[in-house]
């Protein structure tokens, strides 16, 4: 009964093991739980090769199920012994792996907050690009194929490209300038900047 009742407590453990090892928290204390984790594996190892060679002495003898054995009881009582004593290094580590659990996903919450915003300016640059990019690759159409194109279609790309409007590739340029570097006038007057520069030095600081 003992046996099993540990053989579901080492499975338990072992997802603990597996859970701690995907999340993959701080440094040090990840290094305390597998040290812990080899001395149990030890000891689990070692109760292990006494129970079978106690399974072996029983089986030895056609005899054993009549016949007890002092030294096999006694054999037995080690052995239960220690099973208890892997089971409660057992419940010792997995308080630990809830606790290092736990700092791990406040330390991924913690990053998360902290960059979100840096995050989201990156998606805005990276948007920024793929359109500019997308204007670019028509244009090298329109190049390739003008002798086929309308000269209308020409002149209506080109007016569109530069005219002043959210679409244009004139706009995108600007608005990919300021999300980079920002106006200039951030600076001088004390204002707090929304642009890639200012988040990547605060950030920078923050967990410098």
């Amino acid at each position: 009964m003992q046996l099993r009742q540990f053989q579901a407590k080492w499975a338990t453990f072992s997802l603990w093991l597996s859970l701690l090892l995907l999340l993959g928290g701080q440094p040090t204390p990840t290094e305390a739980v597998i040290e812990d984790v080899l001395d149990i594996i030890h000891i689990v190892k070692e109760v292990t090769t006494g129970v079978l060679k106690a399974w072996d002495i029983v089986q030895s003898s056609p005899l054993a199920a009549n016949i007890e054995f002092p030294l096999m009881r006694e054999k037995q009582r080690k052995v239960l012994q220690r099973l208890k004593e892997v089971s409660r290094q057992i419940d010792e580590t997995e308080a630990q792996h809830s606790q290092y659990v736990a700092l791990a996903i406040e330390s991924v919450n913690n990053f998360i907050s902290r960059n979100v915003p840096l995050m989201a300016k990156m998606n805005e640059i990276s948007d920024t690009m793929n359109r500019i990019s997308s204007r670019y690759q028509q244009m090298q159409n329109y190049e390739t194929h003008k002798d086929k194109l309308e000269m209308s279609t020409l002149i209506t790309f080109a007016e569109w490209t530069v005219s002043p409007n959210a679409h244009s590739v004139h706009h995108l340029m600007d608005r990919l300038h300021l999300t980079l570097l920002g106006n200039g006038n951030d600076e001088k007057l004390n204002s707090s900047s929304g642009n890639l520069l200012t988040q990547l030095a605060a950030s920078y600081e923050m967990n410098g």
